[in-house]
């Protein structure tokens, strides 16, 4: 038994560290002019959470991010300075720090490419 936690213990940590580390890369340059919708939900076993953005590019650049639901209003003050900095720099992966539910979001509307529409 206490072996089976402990082995579960260390997957869990490892795919964590797996998940924050992850680099999101995407050719921003090749994505057309709009406006699009990015959706993430992750789960702690007892709660889900869902984060909404509207990423706006312009020749090939991100000229905007906006939260559009977050889970709650401190969510929405610590991403919008992360966000500035993704579009100051066209780049998701600003920094080794940002949690992969900012990164992953802008990740999500940059590849699906779902319209925006409010």
């Amino acid at each position: 038994m206490k072996k089976t936690i402990i082995i579960s213990l260390i997957a869990c940590l490892v795919f964590c560290i797996a998940l924050v580390a992850q680099n999101y890369n995407v050719d921003i340059s090749k994505i057309p002019n709009g406006t699009y919708l990015g959706v993430f939900t992750h789960g702690d076993g007892a709660r889900e959470y869902t984060y909404k953005v509207a990423v706006t590019v312009r020749n090939g650049k991100m000229t905007n991010i906006v939260p559009v639901a977050m889970p709650n209003r401190a969510v929405i003050k610590k991403v919008e300075p992360i966000f500035a900095n993704m579009v100051k720099a066209n780049d998701i992966n600003v920094d080794a720090t940002t949690q992969a539910s900012y990164k992953g979001v802008v990740h999500n509307a940059l590849t699906t490419q779902t319209p925006y529409k409010k």
